[in-house]
């Protein structure tokens, strides 16, 4: 078994191999950032050395006011901690990216005498290697986010994770992507165990936290407005609801997949529903993230509603910094989570390769297989945008009714917020479609008719 394991890695140094580093360096880098403004907490900044309105600082570095002050801290370093998200999914579907092959390989191997649990093994090596490595170079890749984020005052220019916290973070992440492989390589490889059950994939938990986090968020709503106990279960709250949004994406596919079967009225239509339908877990683990990222853009729609209809906006470059930031955040995650659908839609393209070269011989157009294609990314992907978008208005709308009420004013930022939520949404679907588009032309090829 022990010279099996460096074919293997030689095997996986890949494309694959490629996304896992990359994601787990931007995972990293976010998480050591998420680390440095947590250390603040320990660093005691005075109140009275208030360098102008816009921040606190020490002799030697300065950071912005929604950052030092600790009542407005607690959101910057959620925020960052949700950032973590989009690339943790994009480096679970890298992992099953090329998934029929890698059965084969596991089959040849089990047929040869290694046990279900040394295919595990391997298949956890395969991936905790490369997730090191991504780790390692989150370091470098952290100095580069802290020197963009040193201007606004996001991160002070000098500021550094204890020492003690780089390890942890590194091991952290090389576990999660040896997690992340084992589970791929859970499945039986012999395929004396194939599932059948379209519900496949789902759980119960994520709509479980969602509906938690909702009431949770509704029943404390004027309970000591502003208290650290008000904060605390404000946090809390959001938590539940982005675990949530996430946990509930592949419920979200299999509705809306069925849905779209019925009322389909041609064929692309019939084709992207029956493609989600077909694998409802995996199709909205892909787009899981997009809750989040819509529940972003919707509450940052209507904070900066009510920042400018009070003439706050530039009032002294801190809220208007804040709200630009999270959003500028929010569409890099995005853009993040739209190379993961365009890794699943790969992976979804390439397995059913044969019956879109049976499609394309019978007579279907490249137009409506590439139409078929966009809509199976936007499917899933902006129901749940727009979920997230919606939740995100509205909780922050009804977490301010306890305080002034702007009418009309609020009421528009919400729906700002969600049709914008919608377009950046569907632009990310199409550009996720775009990418992938060589490969649904390479499996339209008669080539891929032949059996294997």
């Amino acid at each position: 078994m022990r010279s099996v394991v460096p074919a293997l890695l030689r095997a996986g140094a890949g494309s694959r191999a490629l996304v896992v580093v990359a994601a787990t360096a931007v995972a990293t880098a976010v998480l050591m950032a998420a680390a440095s403004i947590a250390m603040l907490w320990f660093e005691r900044i005075p109140s009275d050395l208030v360098i102008d309105a816009r921040g606190y600082g020490t002799d030697l570095e300065s950071v912005n006011w929604i950052v030092a002050d600790p009542g407005t801290r607690g959101g910057v370093l959620f925020g960052a901690i949700v950032l973590v998200l989009p690339p943790l999914l994009l480096l679970d579907q890298a992992v099953r990216l090329g998934a029929a092959s890698r059965q084969r390989r596991d089959a040849a191997l089990r047929l040869a005498g290694a046990t279900r649990r040394d295919v595990r093994a391997l298949a956890a090596l395969e991936v905790a290697l490369p997730a090191l490595v991504g780790g390692v170079l989150g370091i470098p890749t952290f100095l580069l986010l802290r020197s963009l984020l040193a201007g606004p005052g996001f991160l002070a220019p000098t500021s550094f994770p204890p020492l003690w916290v780089v390890p942890l973070v590194l091991v952290g992440v090389a576990l999660v992507g040896a997690g992340v492989g084992a589970r791929a390589g859970k499945d039986d490889p012999l395929g004396t165990a194939r599932r059948v059950d379209l519900r496949s994939g789902l759980s119960w938990r994520g709509p479980a936290a969602l509906v938690a986090g909702a009431v949770l968020l509704v029943t404390q709503l004027g309970a000591g407005y502003g208290s650290d106990v008000y904060l605390l279960l404000t946090f809390v709250a959001l938590g539940l609801i982005v675990l949530g949004l996430v946990g509930s994406a592949p419920w979200v596919a299999y509705g809306v997949a069925r849905r779209a079967v019925r009322r389909a009225r041609t064929a692309p239509d019939l084709l992207a529903a029956q493609r989600v339908l077909v694998a409802p877990g995996a199709a909205g683990r892909a787009a899981a993230g997009v809750g989040a990222i819509g529940l972003a853009l919707g509450t940052t729609a209507v904070f900066s509603g009510d920042v400018m209809a009070m003439g706050q906006w530039e009032a002294d470059g801190t809220y208007d910094i804040g709200a630009v930031a999270t959003a500028v955040a929010a569409l890099v995650a995005l853009a993040v989570l739209a190379g993961s659908l365009a890794v699943h839609a790969v992976e979804s393209i390439w397995e059913s390769r044969r019956e879109i070269a049976f499609l394309a011989a019978t007579g279907t157009t490249q137009v409506d297989l590439d139409r078929a294609l966009l809509r199976q990314v936007r499917l899933v992907a902006v129901p749940l945008g727009v979920t997230g978008a919606t939740i995100g208005a509205l909780g922050y709308s009804g977490l301010l009714l306890v305080g002034e009420s702007l009418g009309g004013t609020r009421l528009v930022a919400v729906v700002v917020g969600i049709l914008g939520t919608w377009a950046c949404v569907s632009l990310a679907a199409w550009a996720a479609a775009r990418l992938v588009r060589p490969v649904a032309v390479d499996a339209a090829r008669p080539l891929h008719l032949r059996t294997e």
